[in-house]
């Protein structure tokens, strides 16, 4: 009896053991039907006040880690009260770990205030707007689609890091990524002049109605 129940312990333990194992080498076990197949990975790094989300389901804040998931189409929203979400849509598959670490989320009321700079103009000659060209209400980046809107875009320029493009669309200073997602509107702005982000982007310079302001938009 004793070497029914030892034998019956070894079992448990080596089922056990190789569960454990697949487990952690990144793959998963479908006993419905009966396949093991390898898994991914999705990492977020982000501020500690935000809040991760994954296919509208919360997952944690700031740095988060979501293991041993099966290959397919995924969302990851990262939220902040007072910003505006940000959110990207992709297809994980098996083996692979998807590291994000490059979203930004900006204020939905920045802190305004004139800005003593001098001449308007000083604006236009720091503006980065390198390789963008706007054609027929499209923005393009190296002749590479960004966007296309129903109205006249002006002023557009890249913001620091070069993810995304600033533009003025119907009397407002807009932001969008450069494969055309997460649009958020920065200020209200009337000019048609490019702008210039300082403070690693954390502030931006513009023109409005011949006065120069900055807004703290992160």
């Amino acid at each position: 009896m004793k070497s029914k129940y030892y034998i019956v312990a070894i079992l448990v333990f080596v089922v056990a053991a190789f569960y454990v194992i697949t487990y952690a080498s990144g793959y998963k076990i479908d006993i419905t039907n009966r396949n093991i197949s390898q898994t991914g990975m999705i990492v977020v790094q982000s501020d500690p006040q935000t809040k991760i989300y994954l296919n509208n389901v919360e997952q944690g804040s700031g740095n988060v880690t979501i293991r041993n998931l099966k290959k397919g189409n995924y969302k990851v929203d990262i939220k902040r009260e007072g910003y505006h979400d940000w959110s990207t849509s992709f297809e994980l598959k098996g083996g692979e770990a998807n590291i994000i670490n490059y979203a930004i989320l900006f204020k939905r009321n920045p802190e305004i205030g004139e800005y003593k700079i001098g001449q308007a103009d000083f604006i236009n000659s720091l503006s980065d707007t390198d390789s963008l060209t706007v054609l027929n209400n499209e923005i393009y980046q190296n002749s590479q689609f960004v966007t296309r809107l129903a109205s006249e875009i002006k002023g557009v320029c890249w913001y620091s890091d070069r993810r995304y493009i600033a533009y003025t669309y119907s009397d407002t200073l807009k932001v969008i990524s450069i494969d055309g997602t997460n649009e958020v509107k920065l200020v209200e702005k009337k000019s048609d002049t490019p702008v210039v982000f300082i403070n690693s982007g954390r502030a931006v310079i513009y023109e409005s109605d011949g006065k120069v302001y900055r807004a703290i938009i992160r």
